[in-house]
């Protein structure tokens, strides 16, 4: 496969990825939704380094360090579950208190100036803890690789893996970019947008608490049957 093929793959692999919306996907939706496009290109941003740090890893040689070490991944999975646990409590609270009514603003607001002093900082962190942290985002890359083995019959080694991991990556947070950019541009309506909003903070709460209690209850008993073993 050439190299431009490749990378089209990758960027298709990527897309294709990041369309069932993980623990920070659902974070940049939510944000985006209530007007907040700063703190979701925040979360994009952090969520970026978290790949990029496994993409360097799976480059040099080292993609198979947690897997090799079981008792580390699964404590940094276990971490992972107690913050998206936290996280979703948090959003579910949010619905419940009705605060989605009030991030809906008038069309003629500037919507990205909601909370302007909010530090970046923490929503990169957020972004980046979270997709670290989740063990899908390690299987997720690995899965595709074993998609273009299996579709191309060749091995990605060197700097053909570095270009196809490269692509997936860009390829995942160049979707979410879209989403920032132009999801406000399609729903204009308020009321909609309010109802909209209103069931996606019901929805990434419980979803956000429904895969931190996966997490804990899987990881956890990993952990006790490695330590008892």
């Amino acid at each position: 496969m050439s190299w431009i093929l490749l990378v089209l793959f990758g960027l298709l692999s990527g897309v294709v990825s990041a369309l069932p919306m993980g623990p920070v996907g659902v974070l940049i939706f939510r944000n985006t939704l209530r007007g907040r496009r700063r703190q979701a290109v925040f979360l994009i941003l952090g969520q970026t380094g978290a790949i990029f740090s496994y993409v360097t890893l799976m480059t040099i040689g080292m993609e198979g360090l947690l897997l090799d070490h079981p008792a580390l991944f699964h404590a940094i999975a276990f971490v992972g579950a107690l913050l998206v646990s936290g996280l979703g409590v948090m959003t579910l609270r949010t619905a419940r208190s009705g605060a989605a009514r009030d991030a809906v603003q008038d069309p003629n607001d500037r919507p990205e100036a909601v909370q302007p002093n909010a530090p970046a900082r923490r929503f990169v962190l957020t972004g980046f803890s979270i997709a670290l942290t989740n063990p899908g985002v390690l299987f997720l890359l690995l899965t595709t690789i074993s998609v273009y083995h299996a579709l191309v019959g060749s091995e990605l080694r060197g700097a053909r893996l570095a270009a196809f991991l490269l692509s997936v990556l860009a390829g995942i947070e160049g979707w979410f970019l879209c989403v920032v950019a132009f999801l406000p541009r399609l729903i204009r309506r308020p009321s909609f947008k309010e109802r909209l909003l209103g069931v996606l903070e019901w929805i990434a709460g419980g979803l956000l608490l429904a895969f931190g209690l996966f997490l804990f209850l899987k990881e956890g008993s990993a952990l006790l049957r490695l330590y008892a073993g």
